[in-house]
């Protein structure tokens, strides 16, 4: 055991490291959050204004992070296929700016959903403590898979090459399982902050987490089930269409 809280503290110094390239302060603060969340949330109860702009903040990183990690292969896919891989480029840059936008917005309104559960179950807090417990968790994530994000950039590149692209992909397939790791673990990170800012029982907390996954879900399989239904009569309605103009053409005659 003593061997694994060794590589943890050794690992954290790199995360240590990795806060202090970030040009914003707040970063040590999330990091904070992910080794002591009940007292962090309580501590960084942040306007609401305040938290959308560190979500400004994780989005641009991770923005960057992906074109670096992306980069090479685009413009050498614009090199070999004249020009076709800059195009693709354009378009999934500006799908980027987009997703800058509107994530962070995005989060307000997952979180009002969230908010509106956990009133249901008897919650107290209010608005701002409880986007603060719903954002904190990713931002705590972000900060922690930091060193491998960056170890990443490199991966990238080296997949590219013949055999050794090989490899690169047999390390980035555990640096995968490590961020889905991470993205559970942000749950029960959620979880606890929850039954804090809400003053919740464990089995209400949890509530709070997982319900509105269900409702989401359940709210997108009824639109997806309302737009194929909007298709089906459209094509029906043309296919009449068609059919009665056939009909008329052929009397006529």
């Amino acid at each position: 055991m003593s061997d694994v809280d060794n590589w943890i503290s050794e690992y954290m110094k790199y995360v240590d490291r990795g806060v202090a390239m970030i040009p914003y302060k707040r970063a040590a603060i999330w990091k904070e959050f992910f080794l002591n969340p009940t007292e962090t949330v309580k501590k960084d109860n942040v306007s609401i204004g305040q938290r959308i702009k560190d979500l400004y903040v994780i989005t641009a990183f991770d923005l960057l992070f992906m074109i670096l990690i992306m980069g090479p292969a685009v413009l050498l896919g614009t090199v070999t296929s004249a020009g076709v891989g800059l195009f693709v480029y354009g378009i999934m840059a500006a799908a980027m700016l987009v997703l800058l936008t509107v994530y962070p917005f995005l989060c307000l309104l997952y979180s009002l959903l969230e908010l509106a559960v956990a009133k249901a179950l008897g919650g107290t807090g209010d608005m701002q403590a409880n986007f603060n417990a719903s954002t904190l968790p990713g931002l705590a994530v972000f900060i922690i898979y930091l060193p491998l994000a960056i170890i990443a950039i490199p991966l990238g590149w080296l997949g590219m090459v013949p055999v050794i692209g090989l490899c690169a992909s047999c390390i980035r397939f555990p640096l995968s399982l490590v961020s889905m790791g991470l993205g559970l673990y942000s749950m029960y990170l959620r979880y606890l902050a929850f039954k804090e800012v809400h003053k919740l029982s464990s089995v209400k907390a949890a509530g709070v987490v997982i319900l509105p996954i269900f409702l989401l879900g359940a709210l997108m399989v009824v639109i997806f089930v309302l737009i194929y239904a909007m298709m089906i009569a459209w094509f029906m309605s043309v296919m009449t269409a068609a059919t009665a103009a056939g009909a008329a053409s052929g009397g006529l005659n």
